[in-house]
């Protein structure tokens, strides 16, 4: 077996718990499959690393982890970024913040 096919049998055997993972953290399925995606992207560049990992899994969580983690973070440039642009007072835009900080604490 080849790295490649390893790395889609690794990818079959756990794509399903890390989707429903990124689903709990993020609270939508479009969402998540974007998430899923983009970790799935990291692993493939990275496959050497995958396919050597003493903890496999615990390898893909970590992925999955800090790609979630960027998921949250272009949100919260995209809240400021909006908030400039509209010119939302302070109330509104400390809503935004708190609704962000909210989801990041859940992971």
């Amino acid at each position: 077996m080849n790295i490649n096919q390893e790395i889609g049998t690794i990818w079959q055997a756990f794509h399903k718990e890390l989707k429903a993972f990124i689903i709990k953290k993020v609270g939508n399925e479009n969402d998540a499959n974007d998430i899923l995606q983009e970790a799935f992207i990291k692993v493939i560049q990275h496959k050497e690393k995958v396919s050597q990992a003493k903890n496999v899994r615990q390898y893909l969580y970590g992925i999955v982890r800090n790609t979630t983690m960027d998921y949250f973070r272009k949100r919260k440039e995209i809240n400021v970024e909006l908030s400039e642009t509209l010119g939302l007072s302070d109330q509104e835009e400390l809503y935004c913040t708190n609704s962000m900080l909210h989801h990041r604490s859940r992971l």
